[in-house]
């Protein structure tokens, strides 16, 4: 499974020994006793595919889309439906008449890469075909941990800042260390009144997941703020990662 949002996933069924409406039945069950919502579900021979059937048929739809359905079933919809296309993207389509997948499709390769360059050229063509390889990313690294605090009133008072900065400390070190993670760079980031913005960052001699030193190095940073106005938000980020197993210990079982 790739887990892509609090409300979407990606799930590799190959191997499951049932049929599709076995599989789909069992996981709208799970879902609807978890939860007693309803979910969409697409069924296709890769994510792109996957991913344009599941928005067929919502709020509690199911949408075979293969290879063989592209021509009937994703070449009518609106080039907008295709996956990776925003808003300038479906203006300009529609400025050289192309308002449908299908007419996407029927672009050449060159006039693609003319209007939209090398890279996202080669994805439109692709694409509008429902060609896709990308693998189920089913496990990935953090590239930092970071918590941030709007106040509901603009603070002025440096012991509530101070504190606001400590309790974040805290939740990023808990993160860390919850995720077997150490750092040597912690970043805080002041937002006043007027919403200027400032950030300070602090790289220290050695990987570390101490609480006292993270808030420390929060502080040093804190100090080469000048707080002359209100504050509207708070926050911490700890980067420049290393994971404990890269240490020498031992990385948990899964």
């Amino acid at each position: 499974m790739e887990d892509v949002g609090i409300d979407e996933a990606y799930l590799d069924v190959t191997d499951i020994p049932e049929t599709n409406e076995e599989i789909t039945g069992r996981i709208k069950a799970g879902i609807k006793e978890k939860t007693g919502l309803t979910c969409s579900i697409g069924i296709a021979s890769n994510k792109l595919l996957a991913k344009i059937a599941s928005d067929m048929q919502k709020p509690d739809g199911v949408t075979v889309l293969m290879e063989a359905d592209v021509e009937t079933k994703l070449w009518p919809l609106p080039v907008r439906k295709l996956y990776g296309i925003g808003p300038k993207t479906e203006e300009h389509l529609k400025g050289i008449n192309i308002e449908t997948i299908g007419q996407l499709a029927a672009l050449p390769l060159e006039k693609l890469l003319e209007h939209f360059g090398n890279s996202y050229g080669q994805y439109l063509y692709e694409a509008a075909r429902g060609m896709d390889e990308s693998p189920l990313v089913t496990h990935w690294e953090p590239k930092s941990f970071s918590r941030e605090t709007t106040f509901q009133e603009d603070v002025r008072d440096w012991q509530v800042i101070a504190r606001t900065l400590a309790d974040l400390s805290k939740e990023v070190v808990q993160d860390m260390q919850g995720h077997r993670y150490k750092a040597r760079t912690i970043t805080i980031k002041i937002r006043f009144s007027d919403f200027e913005t400032f950030t300070r960052a602090m790289t220290i001699s050695d990987y570390t997941d101490s609480e006292e030193e993270i808030r420390k190095s929060a502080f040093a940073c804190l100090k080469r703020i000048e707080l002359k106005k209100k504050v509207r938000l708070v926050g911490v980020r700890a980067s420049n990662l290393i994971a404990l197993w890269a240490c020498g210990i031992n990385r948990p079982a899964y």
